[in-house]
């Protein structure tokens, strides 16, 4: 249940975002009054537009009722000097403020009356740039009345006017509203295109405060979709420009860096901006902001606040006023502070019943304005609160209710995860069984829905996925296996963890970039009737085998050892396996093996067994099967071994197999820091000799020259020999080249290229090979980049090392293995096996050292 960040999105210029609409308005409120500004003083001079700058001001400090009252008082001047222009768009401005009040229904009747206004006026500059400015504002408007589509025919329509009146801070503006569109769609590749573009705009505007300002919302608006490296960098920009041009607007702009350091990992730093924030600013709103944003990050780092403070906090939020954005920063608030329980905060019960009455005033407050997300939130985090305090029949009925409020808002696929999963917790508790499997398996099922917007989410730092995404799947598991599970329950699990797998390459590449297939209609006994798939599924008390096997319904077996035991023997397994002057991982090899071989050994022998494909979780893709050991033979010299991402993330079927052509890279000398590989040459020389084909070796090595190669020819081998490392960063994760690294992204890009231009269908290549790469050493998920190379790569199969060796072994090995893919009557998972055994069986390479490292990942056939 331990869960480490807040669902909420990031904090702005005020202190939460209040529901998807008004965040963004609030956003870019302060580079439309300047606009506003800038034009409107010109074109009507005798007008002073001081009661238009004093609402500006009350609105960001979010005194919303005085920033409403001061415009309508500005529409009333414009009114009787008979400016119908410029008291619509003050009228506008006050409709803003309505929005953030509640007043829902009084901010469309401004907005409408506004439009009433310009309707009968003659076409003119001045008489457009109020329209666009309107139709922004109803964009807004219509945004967070969850008329999406709507919101962004607005938007569209304000792009346009500013597109024709050469405004380029106007046309930056309607990209940063059309992006929000975007996303409260679920259409966030779309909405981060909009953002390309109002960046693209801001480049040619002066550098100025409003240019400072709208570089601020840009930073903020990438951050919401997860470009955390884009939104430092803008952010960075937009500070060294208000140094010059506003420093009294750069606390804000510190306080969106920090949550920009924060959701990059930096917690120390992002720690450190905020004290100086804290220390410096003179603002009381800031200042609060400011500590709040620390309560949080306490979440993540080893000081726990005092009870002093954590109640003065408490007074400070709840003397807010009930705004939305008083109502925004109590929630912010009250679910720092439930984490912080979760985390043996001193809480005292006093202050229990104090959160209890704050999210009561909100539920109440959000009822009365008609904010069905608000309302939401509040009630799932009071269930949360009872949850925590075992008040188990409050805590289901308020999440229930949470729920209820959401399931028909488009942008509720978040919060419909949270209740769904909260309301799986309860049910198990209550020993409802049935109830607690159907909640998870809803919270599963968002979560593949919404997987694009999740990526996005998890970059920018609202959620932690080890914390709050991860264990849903596995919950689930749990659940779903036991003594009397069905077949049906079984294969569910199996479903889960296929689903799982794609969750953790997501989170890998930070990008929901995988299609993902049904599992294969075909059946596992037509495909390999001598094929079994394994999967082993780490829990916290115990480890699970599921087992498919020919014209069988799944099977699961269940070893009761806890995963800490598990995960330490690997990594020792792991490392001993690595010294070749020694056998001492003899032990722990039988005692693997005995954890996943053995409790299915009867029935894979029952079945005719011969190939092992294993699904792996965790660290256990780091350890090579083939070394596993029963105590007289390894695993690879009974069963021919292959791994899988999962079967829904490749294709199964096999493919005839032709006269291949292959192309041969690699390194022999040293580069970047990296030692010569002695036998590089030799191994491109043999490939070249089993097969014909293209070499580039040392200087034609390079990324240019690769994918001019593969420009010309659809090469179905692709076999690299350079060092390369996997690791669970994707950043860390790369080939080396004679001029640079390749990574898995640009790997992608290269290796697709071997398709034929014309083709409307992309056909995989057929074979990649990788054959001195290794994983990242101590990283138990180091696997997780060897398999995001796999999928990213497209290849069908993929051949690599899980460590790097530098030895005529590893020339003989391929070798061996290339020549019995002559045979197209095998697969290619028993030509590593005959090549392992070839290997094992010459008195000089009978060390796993030496040939465990080969693994075939994807297709084995």
């Amino acid at each position: 249940m331990a869960r480490t960040r807040d669902p909420f999105q990031p904090l702005h210029p005020v202190f939460l975002r209040p529901r998807p609409g008004l965040g963004w308005a609030l956003a870019v409120i302060s580079a439309l009054l300047l606009g506003w500004l800038a034009w409107g003083s010109m074109a009507h001079p005798q007008v002073q537009p001081e009661l238009i700058q004093q609402g500006r001001i009350l609105y960001q400090s979010e005194t919303f009722t005085a920033a409403q009252d001061t415009w309508q008082k500005a529409a009333t001047t414009y009114q009787t000097q008979g400016d119908p222009l410029n008291q619509a768009l003050a009228l506008s401005l006050a409709a803003l403020a309505a929005q953030q009040l509640g007043k829902d229904s009084e901010a469309a009747a401004l907005l409408e009356k506004s439009q009433t206004l310009i309707q009968p006026l003659g076409d003119s500059q001045a008489r457009r740039q109020v329209e666009a400015q309107i139709w922004s504002v109803w964009g807004q408007q219509l945004q967070q009345q969850r008329e999406h589509q709507t919101a962004l025919q607005a938007w569209q329509r304000a792009s346009e006017l500013y597109r024709g009146l050469g405004d380029k801070g106007g046309e930056s503006r309607s990209f940063l509203n059309l992006a929000q569109g975007y996303a409260g769609q679920g259409l966030f590749r779309r909405a981060r295109q909009q953002l390309q573009e109002a960046e693209a705009r801001l480049e040619s505007l002066p550098e100025d405060q409003e240019k400072a300002e709208l570089l601020h919302q840009l930073g903020q608006a990438y951050l919401r979709l997860g470009q955390v490296a884009e939104a430092h960098r803008i952010l960075k920009q937009s500070q060294s420009l208000a140094k010059q041009t506003n420093p009294g607007g750069l606390d804000p702009i510190r306080l969106s860096l920090a949550h920009t350091l924060r959701a990059a990992g930096k917690m120390e730093a992002a720690r450190s901006l905020l004290q100086t924030v804290v220390n410096q600013t003179e603002d009381a709103r800031i200042h609060l902001q400011a500590q709040l944003h620390l309560a949080r990050l306490s979440l993540s780092l080893p000081e726990i606040p005092s009870l002093n403070q954590l109640q003065q906090l408490q007074q400070d939020v709840d003397a807010l006023p009930l705004d939305r954005v008083g109502l925004w920063a109590r929630l912010h608030w009250s679910h720092t502070l439930l984490q912080g329980m979760e985390q043996s905060w001193p809480v005292s019960a006093t202050q229990q019943e104090a959160l209890a009455a704050s999210l009561a005033l909100v539920v109440q407050q959000a009822r009365h304005i008609g904010d069905v997300q608000l309302q939401s939130l509040a009630l799932g985090e009071l269930g949360s609160l009872y949850e925590h305090t075992q008040q188990w029949e409050a805590a289901r009925q308020l999440t229930e209710e949470a729920l209820l409020q959401v399931e028909t808002l488009i942008s509720g696929a978040r919060l419909q995860v949270r209740w769904q999963w909260q309301l799986g917790r309860i049910y198990r508790v209550q020993g409802d069984r049935e109830r607690a499997i159907q909640a998870y398996a809803g919270a599963v099922t968002i979560l593949y829905e919404s997987r694009d917007g999740l990526q996005a989410v998890i970059a920018e730092g609202s959620i932690s996925y080890a914390d709050e995404i991860e264990p849903i799947y596995r919950q689930l598991v749990d659940l779903l296996l036991t003594e009397d599970s069905t077949p049906e329950q079984i294969g569910q699990a199996r479903s889960v963890m296929e689903l799982l797998q794609l969750a953790e390459l997501d989170q890998f590449f930070r990008d929901a970039c995988l299609d993902l297939q049904p599992l294969p209609r075909v059946q596992l006994e037509d495909l390999d009737a001598s094929a079994a798939v394994v999967y082993p599924v780490m829990l916290p008390n115990r480890l699970e085998l599921i087992v498919s096997l020919p014209h069988r319904d799944l099977i699961h077996y269940t070893i009761p050892v806890p995963q800490p035991e598990v995960e330490t023997t690997l990594s020792q397994f792991r490392q001993l396996l690595e010294t070749r002057t020694h056998r001492r991982f003899f032990p722990l090899a039988q005692q693997v093996y005995d954890w996943l071989i053995r409790p299915a050994l009867a029935d894979l022998q029952a079945s005719d067994i011969q190939t092992l494909v294993f699904v792996l979780d965790g660290a256990l893709g780091s350890i090579p099967m083939a070394a596993l050991h029963d105590g007289e033979h390894y695993l690879m010299e009974t069963y021919a071994l292959a791994l899988a991402p999962g079967l829904q993330l490749f294709d199964p079927l096999p493919r005839p197999r032709q006269q291949w052509q292959t192309l041969a890279a690699g390194l022999t000398a040293p580069r970047q820091g990296f030692p010569a590989l002695t036998y590089v040459q030799q191994e491109v020389e043999l490939v070249n000799h089993v097969f014909s084909g293209e070499k580039l070796l040392d200087q034609n090595f390079t990324k240019v020259q690769l994918r001019s190669a593969l420009e010309k020819v659809p090469f179905p081998v692709v076999h690299i020999a350079s060092h390369a490392q996997f690791s669970s960063q994707p950043e860390d994760t790369f080939i080396l080249t004679w001029d640079d690294r390749l990574t898995m992204f640009q790997l992608d890009g290269l290796l697709r290229l071997t398709q034929p231009q014309e083709a409307t269908q992309l056909l995989p290549i057929e074979l990649l090979t990788l054959s001195a790469c290794q994983t990242a050493s101590g990283d138990l998920q180091a696997a997780l980049g060897l398999a995001g190379v796999a999928v990213r790569a497209g290849a069908r199969s993929t051949l690599a090392t899980l460590w790097y060796l530098n030895d005529e072994a590893s020339v003989q090995i391929l070798n061996q293995f290339y020549q019995e893919l002559l045979d197209s009557q095998i697969s290619k998972a028993v030509a590593l096996q005959r090549a392992q055994q070839f290997m094992l069986n010459q008195p000089r390479f009978q060390h796993p050292i030496y040939w465990a490292l080969f693994v075939l990942i994807g297709n084995w056939l």
